[in-house]
């Protein structure tokens, strides 16, 4: 008599959590890393690098030897700041404003570009300040002399977590 309720159970149970298996909620969306790196430090970075860059004399220059622009490559900058730094947002800024700048152009699918513009931003701890450091660099796409350096240091946000979600 035993074998009947013992079946009887598991028919039970098995009943009430096939429903369950179908109706599996989806995996919540990946959460973006905290990063102390903001909008205003992406901002900073581009408006006083490209500056420096576009006003610096190599540009004049390439444009006397060769009667036209120079076509600048912006590759994605290099964060060895372990910080998160959003890469693919900082390039884009500086292909706008350069795109922006009268003396120089920004490399298009295509285009051949005669120099690129290197960054890399890295952390720099100073007592209890911790600063992004921000070292740019345009090479000769050609001979890999670097035509123009740059730099500068920007204060590091402490990140703030973001409010958890409502479950759906």
């Amino acid at each position: 008599m035993r074998l009947p309720l013992v079946s009887l159970v598991l028919v039970a149970v098995a009943i009430a959590v096939l429903p369950a298996c179908g109706r599996q909620a989806p995996p919540p969306a990946p959460v973006a890393p905290i990063s102390g790196w903001t909008a205003t430090n992406t901002e900073a970075t581009v408006n006083g690098l490209s500056g420096a860059l576009a006003a610096h004399s190599w540009v004049g220059q390439f444009r006397e030897a060769n009667g036209r622009q120079p076509v600048v490559e912006v590759r994605l900058p290099e964060d060895r700041s372990a910080d998160h730094v959003p890469v693919d947002e900082v390039a884009q800024a500086y292909a706008k404003a350069l795109g922006a700048s009268d003396r120089l152009l920004t490399a298009s699918q295509g285009q051949v570009a005669d120099v690129a513009l290197v960054t890399i931003v890295g952390l720099r701890k100073a007592g209890t300040a911790t600063f992004f450091t921000v070292d740019a660099r345009v090479v000769d796409a050609r001979t890999g002399d670097v035509r123009w350096t740059g730099g500068l240091e920007l204060p590091r946000q402490e990140p703030v977590a973001p409010a958890p979600q409502p479950a759906p």
